[in-house]
């Protein structure tokens, strides 16, 4: 009697759907998905596997099943434990500079997939305190003199892993405060993770954003002087909320996801479309077209008496790329 063997659909399956979870994270729509995490979660495998050798080989109805309940077994814990694993233990360190005689600052945060959260410091006597939770290690430097430059951001992986499977929920936030005494140049790359910029207070020369796969929730300052803001983004949603009275240029180039931004009332705006792509413009009644086909998203619009406004909003639009851009 010949028993008849099958091929296991386990592997096929489980390929397939660690990319798709995977892909999922780098769209965002896994929230502060961390790759490191499916790496810990081998024991899982090593089960999967054992049950695929031992019975899974003999139906490939038995085969798909043990793949997908591996799947949703690993999904669920990357859903609900998002912070498991990832290099190393997991610790929360405090990184600070003193003001002393700071005249100006230039800082950047290099997240990663754990949210960040950006303010203004109540605190007179620090330039730059954050409370940061992370696996691994942490690069922090800070130049010398009265123009300082800080930069943080987390330190190359070294190759190894924690393999406790264990699950702790652990809070991996990044909570940054920074001085509103001073002027600021700050630049923030979001990578994969959720961002909220609240700048309200701070004294902003400029902001360089690069969104990367991750949301960001961006509320700017009134400015005493002009400063400017250049968003590079990715797959990820902005949601950005322009103050009243300030002279702002925002330059906006490259992305697939939703930009969504919110004007003062009454502001004076001009917007200039140089390439849409194949995304899509939604603009306010309050502008009207100055050139550009009345077909197409590219052109130029502006609100009735902008020349003359003591105070003007300038939004360029480099390139959209598949995205949308609303602006209410």
């Amino acid at each position: 009697m010949v028993t008849s063997r099958y091929r296991s659909l386990f592997w096929p399956i489980l390929l397939i759907s660690v990319g798709l979870i995977w892909f999922l994270g780098n769209m965002n729509v896994i929230p502060n998905f961390n790759p490191l995490v499916l790496l810990n979660l081998w024991p899982l495998l090593l089960i999967a596997l054992g049950l695929d050798l031992l019975i899974g080989r003999r139906s490939p109805v038995i085969g798909l099943l043990i793949g997908l309940a591996t799947v949703a077994a690993a999904a669920a814990l990357v859903i609900a434990v998002p912070n498991l694993g990832g290099g190393g233990q997991f610790v929360t360190e405090r990184f600070s500079e003193p003001l002393g005689i700071t005249a100006t600052a230039s800082v950047e945060v290099h997240g990663a997939s754990q949210p960040v959260e950006v303010h203004k410091l109540n605190d007179s006597t620090s330039l730059f305190d954050a409370q940061i939770g992370h696996y691994g290690q942490m690069n922090f430097e800070v130049s010398s003199g009265n123009a300082k430059t800080i930069s943080l951001r987390r330190a190359p992986e070294d190759g190894s892993f924690n393999l406790n499977f264990g699950i702790t929920a652990v809070d991996l936030r990044w909570d940054i405060g920074l001085s509103p005494s001073v002027p600021l140049a700050l630049k923030v790359d979001g990578a994969s993770g959720s961002t909220r910029l609240n700048l309200a207070g701070l004294q902003l020369q400029s902001l360089t954003v690069d969104g990367g796969s991750g949301s960001f929730d961006i509320f700017l300052p009134v400015g005493e002087k002009p400063y400017t803001l250049d968003y590079r983004g990715g797959s990820g949603s902005l949601n950005l909320d322009l103050p009243a009275n300030t002279d702002l240029t925002v330059r906006l180039d490259g992305s697939s996801g939703s930009l969504n931004l919110t004007l003062p009332a009454n502001a004076a705006v001009h917007v200039d479309v140089k390439d849409n792509g194949s995304g899509t413009i939604n603009l306010p009644a309050a502008l009207a077209r100055l050139s550009g086909k009345s077909n197409e998203d590219q052109g130029t619009w502006e609100t009735s008496g902008f020349a003359l406004a003591a105070h003007k909003i300038t939004i360029i639009v480099q390139d959209l790329s598949s995205g949308s851009i609303n602006i209410r």
